[in-house]
Formats: C-alpha cells, sequence, structure tokens
C-alpha cells in the first residue's frame, strides 16, 4: 500500500491512532511515553485542542493520568519493552470514558495504540444490566409466584415466592416439571389446559396444585407463551380465599337456616340484612325491609300508651337502647319492645341488640336478634288478670257491697278500654 495512503487512512480514521516512544526511569522501568504521531479522532477522543499532542509526553497532555484508576503508562510499557501484542477494555476516570484497546509494538521502546470510545456501549450494557437486575429483584420479591418452564414443562426459573407456595427450594424445583405438582384428580383438566395453551399461546384458569408436603393448595395460574418457545406462568394462592368463602357460606347457612329471628343494619340503621325466620316472624317480604329503617316494626307511642307503657318511659327506652349500641364502651342493649307485624298484629319482644364495631373501634353495623315474648306476656296478662279475679271473689265472699264495687269498677274499666 502506498505510505501516503496508508497515513491518510490512519489520520481520517474514524478510530484514535497514536505512534508512541516509551520513555525509561533511572530503573529502566516506564515512567511516561511520547506522542510521535496522533490522527484527529484521538485528539478528540482525549478533549485535547487539533495538531496540539504530537511531541509532548502523555503526562503533559492528560494531567492526572498518573494518579488514574489503570496504570496506562505501564501497561503500554510493557508492550514496547516485551513486544506482545495486548487487547483490552478499560475504564480512564481521569477522562470519564472507555476505551477498547489494541496495542503492538513496531520496535522495543515503542508502541501503536488503536482505541475506540465505547462509552456509550458500556453505558448501554450497565443500563441492560441495571435494568435486568432491577426487574430480577422485582421478580423475586413479589407476592405471587412466578414460574418458567420449557417448552417441556420443566421448570427452568422460579422465585421465591413461587417456592415457598409449593414448598420445594429453588434447586428442588428446578429438578421437576409441572406434572409432579399436578394432583391426580386434576390429570385431565391439566392436558385440556396445556393443549389450550399451546394452541392459543395464554390461559387462566383456577385449579389446585401438589405441595411438597402432600397438601394441596389454590391457584389462580395465568401462562403465556414467551420467546423460545417457553411459557411464563403467575400463580396466585387463593387457599386463605377459598376457604374465607366456604366459611362465609357456611356463615349465611347458618344466618339462612337459624330459628333465631336475626337483622342486620349499617351504623346509621338502614337494614341491609334479615335471614328467613326474621321474615316468618313479621310477615314482610325481605324486599320490604331492606333499605328501610327498623322504626317499619315500631306501632308508635300511642299504642305503648293504651298498653300501659308511659311517654316518658317509651322514649327513655329508645333512646337508651341507641345511646348502648353506639357506645364502643358498652356495645349491647337488651330489653321489651313492641313491634307490629305487616298484617297489624302486635307482638311483644325481647331484643337484644348488639353494635359491630371494627379493629379501628368504629360502628359498622348493628344486630338485632328479637324474641317472640306474646304468649308468654299473654300467658302473665292472665295470670294477673285470675289473681285480680280470685281477690274480687274473696272480698265478694267476705261483702257483698264491696264484691259488687269491685265488679263495676272492672266492667266500667272493661268498657273504657
Amino acid at each position: 500500500m502506498d505510505e501516503s495512503l496508508y497515513t491518510h487512512i490512519l489520520r481520517d480514521s474514524t478510530f484514535g491512532y497514536t505512534y508512541n516512544r516509551i520513555i525509561l526511569d533511572g530503573a529502566g522501568r516506564p515512567a511516561d511515553y511520547e506522542y510521535i504521531e496522533v490522527n484527529r479522532a484521538y485528539e478528540e477522543m482525549i478533549g485535547a485542542e487539533r495538531d496540539s499532542v504530537a511531541g509532548k509526553r502523555v503526562t503533559e497532555v492528560i494531567k492526572g493520568i498518573t494518579g488514574d484508576s489503570f496504570d496506562w503508562i505501564a501497561c503500554f510499557g510493557e508492550v514496547a519493552l516485551g513486544g506482545e501484542r495486548v487487547e483490552f477494555e478499560q475504564y480512564s476516570k481521569v477522562l470519564d470514558r472507555w476505551f477498547r484497546i489494541s496495542v503492538t509494538s513496531p520496535a522495543r521502546g515503542y508502541f501503536v495504540g488503536i482505541s475506540f470510545d465505547i462509552t456509550d456501549r458500556v453505558e448501554t450494557e450497565r443500563k441492560l444490566r441495571d435494568s435486568e437486575e432491577r426487574n430480577r429483584r422485582y421478580v423475586e420479591s413479589a407476592p405471587d409466584g412466578i414460574f418458567i418452564t420449557n417448552d417441556a414443562l420443566r421448570y427452568t426459573e422460579a422465585n421465591r415466592a413461587a417456592c415457598e407456595m409449593l414448598g420445594y427450594t429453588r434447586e428442588e424445583l428446578l429438578a421437576l416439571s409441572v406434572p409432579d405438582v399436578v394432583p391426580a384428580g386434576e390429570n385431565v383438566s391439566f392436558k385440556n389446559a396445556i393443549k389450550g395453551l399451546r394452541a392459543a399461546g395464554r390461559a387462566q384458569r383456577t385449579t389446585r396444585l401438589q405441595r411438597k408436603d402432600g397438601s394441596l393448595v389454590t391457584v389462580i395460574l395465568d401462562s403465556v407463551r414467551i420467546e423460545g418457545g417457553s411459557f411464563l406462568t403467575f400463580c396466585k394462592d387463593i387457599t386463605d380465599n377459598e376457604r374465607l368463602e366456604n366459611e362465609k357460606n357456611q356463615y349465611f347457612s347458618a344466618f339462612q337456616t337459624t330459628p333465631q329471628p336475626i337483622l342486620i343494619t349499617d351504623k346509621d340503621g338502614t337494614i341491609t340484612s334479615v335471614n328467613a325466620a326474621f321474615v316468618t316472624m313479621y310477615g314482610y317480604d325481605r324486599s320490604e325491609l331492606l333499605g328501610k329503617n327498623p322504626r317499619i316494626l315500631n306501632p308508635g307511642r300511642e299504642v305503648y300508651e293504651n298498653l300501659g307503657v308511659s311517654v316518658f318511659e317509651y322514649e327513655s327506652r329508645f333512646r337508651d337502647m341507641w345511646g348502648a349500641v353506639t357506645d364502643p364502651a358498652v356495645r349491647t342493649w337488651q330489653g321489651e319492645l313492641i313491634n307490629r307485624k305487616k298484617g297489624g298484629t302486635l307482638l311483644w319482644v325481647s331484643l337484644l341488640v348488639n353494635g359491630i364495631y371494627d379493629d379501628s373501634g368504629e360502628l359498622c353495623g348493628i344486630v338485632g336478634l328479637p324474641i317472640d315474648m306474646t304468649v308468654s306476656h299473654e300467658v302473665a296478662t292472665k295470670s294477673r288478670i285470675q289473681f285480680y279475679q280470685t281477690l274480687a271473689d274473696l272480698a265478694e265472699l267476705r261483702d257483698d257491697e264491696t264484691g259488687n264495687h269491685m265488679k263495676r269498677v272492672g266492667l266500667f274499666a272493661k268498657l273504657m278500654a
């Protein structure tokens, strides 16, 4: 190749080029080096002014190079004196740049350096590594299980939650395949699900998986095909949710089938639920009660007065009930009330009312448990009437005038009633 063409290529290339002479100290060790030739790309690379580098020492051009994080002079001196070619990538703290460098020695004491600024590439790779590490931490700390399986359904990756969910160590789980954790009773549905996943590339279902100790865990699986033919699966443990749902269903069943009438209201006293026994006791349809206030059952002050309950007692009874239920220190009230059924029939009820409070001590609902005391109340009333009749009869035996007087008073009282 023509020397002028060769020089032109080096001078105008995009990579940095330098031809240098090593300078030794008194002990024969590399202490500096002098630039003999440099191209424009190198000058730009180190931030030097154009045509200001050739003939100068590196310690003059790059201030602080001897204190850099890498010993450049020793490295280049070893090549210049030993003659072996080296290639490496290195960061310069002084220049705050990354370089890929190839160094050769054309003659003892001299070396040629070819430099590429790879800072952008290294920074991109660093960001990618940071992103991958960040994503790995996210996956590892995710509360739900995350699995990756290959096309043969063998586990290749699993996060901490996945391992804990199935009771295996990571090493144990990665030695298994998906069929190893499928209970015998789920085999048919599992095969159908895999067939659908392979066909559509995505599938979601609720199923059970078998833990290492043989116990079962109920999960929601959301699987998707990813590059390379693998499958990524998000696995959410809903065993506790299923248990709570079963308990809720049991409570609801007990609520509806118990012979004890039950009424539930929100914190403001609006009826939110009644059971079948309550509906039977009062004769209302459930739809006629929901959203109403329990005062729909109150026959009113006049009825109470006619049955011997004073206005003061009437008002204080309901005031005391509401005050007790809304007081976190009390929460409960028990007493006797008069209610009216849908058809107008009056009921004497013994009512137990309890306030429902959340963990923060806020009232969130009220439960009422009425017991029909009408029959026992009528029996007690008849007993009192029989007692008074007996007294009258005894008085009549002793004194006709007194006996007749009591009969007349009783007759007038009956007419007035």
